[in-house]
């Protein structure tokens, strides 16, 4: 199934369909436990997104969609998650009901613009036509948890949760050019760096250092990648201490600002078993910069730094530090500083069910 949008029949059609999403009535594969349960919301409650971020924020940032487009798909999803959860909170008997919003994760992403006035899009036109549009849908949620408590008895614990907060995303960083400007990195042809992505330029018997993704800097090590060069051991910890040591030195000239804030190594914050699996650096972005389009597709920019001009203008993934989220409850918390781990001990607890002992985490009530 998908969703058509008519825009204009003049002076030519402009149609936009949506992402193809699997039908929920007559899904094509599984995609609910049970696996009846599926049909039987549309058969409740009408049909419903498949898709993951229902909101379509890539028709906005490729100028598919305008603002106001943007605006009324992004509320059409909300009034389709509001509708389901109040679906299931009124035949709620007993047990653990979890109901996610991407409401306000979403449109903060696209619509951080509209309120902050030090981002490269923003206008006051646009803050006037768009400003109400973040606070009026925190109203919107703040009115479904009152609704939820009213429905609340006094044995019923209710949990508010976001895993993080937002931030600016005004400025983009170029790792992976930065990376070849700084000998870590080496193409077969520096003339052709611009145009390269994925990585199809990349000299890899010359190459130290690569980033992937968003947050994460891995360095080409021997015997682990394929065409590694850096030995385990003191080649590596040299490799990656000069790493840290530049990237924390970096600052934007435009700006006089220090890109990053933390550069983490893996064995510093995390445990458990898996660690050796987790890339070689962490990267804590400060706040207003992420890492750029161009790093999470492997390419080589000759900028360095740039203004972020897409309409994705907030974001959360810079350091953790200045990142919390929100939790709020209908009972004391004792515990001074709550954490994410903590959410599956408390609600295992509270269901009776054994903590494995493996969880970090803590009982949010046990002080």
């Amino acid at each position: 199934i998908c969703r058509f949008f008519l825009k204009q029949t003049e002076p030519y059609l402009e149609l936009y369909v949506s992402p193809v999403n699997i039908h929920p009535g007559n899904p094509a594969m599984p995609i609910s436990t049970p696996d009846d349960y599926c049909r039987e919301l549309v058969r409740d409650v009408g049909l419903f997104y498949t898709q993951g971020m229902p909101e379509d924020t890539m028709a906005l940032s490729a100028d598919v969609f305008s603002d106001d487009d943007f605006r009324e798909q992004a509320t059409m999803v909300l009034e389709e998650q509001m509708r389901f959860t109040r679906h299931e909170i009124d035949r709620f008997q007993g047990g653990f009901l979890y109901s996610y919003f991407s409401t306000l994760d979403l449109n903060s992403h696209m619509f951080w613009r509209t309120l902050d006035e030090q981002h490269p899009l923003y206008t006051k036109e646009l803050a006037r036509q768009h400003g109400d549009f973040l606070p009026s849908l925190y109203a919107r949620i703040d009115d479904a948890v009152g609704w939820a408590l009213e429905r609340a008895d006094d044995r019923t614990l209710v949990f508010v949760v976001s895993d993080h907060g937002f931030v600016p995303f005004r400025r983009q960083f170029n790792l992976n050019g930065w990376l070849m400007d700084n000998g870590y990195a080496e193409p077969f042809d520096r003339h052709d760096r611009e145009t390269a992505t994925f990585f199809e330029n990349t000299k890899w018997q010359g190459t130290k250092a690569y980033g992937v993704g968003i947050n994460t800097l891995n360095i080409n090590v021997k015997g682990r990648e394929r065409d590694g060069i850096i030995s385990a051991g003191a080649d590596f910890d040299a490799v990656r201490e000069s790493l840290i040591r530049k990237l924390l030195d970096y600052v934007d000239e435009e700006t006089g600002e220090n890109v990053f804030k933390n550069v983490h190594r893996p064995e510093d914050i995390y445990a458990g078993p898996c660690v050796e699996s987790a890339p070689d650096l962490i990267l804590g972005y400060n706040e207003n910069y992420r890492a750029s389009w161009d790093t999470v597709l492997g390419g080589y920019p000759r900028e360095t730094v740039l203004d972020n001009l897409d309409p994705w203008s907030g974001d959360h993934c810079m350091d953790s530090s200045f990142l919390s989220g929100v939790l709020l409850c209908n009972r004391r918390i004792l515990r001074n500083a709550p954490r994410m781990v903590d959410l599956a001990p408390t609600i295992l607890s509270e269901l009776g069910v054994s903590v494995p002992g493996i969880m970090e985490g803590k009982s949010l009530f046990a002080g």
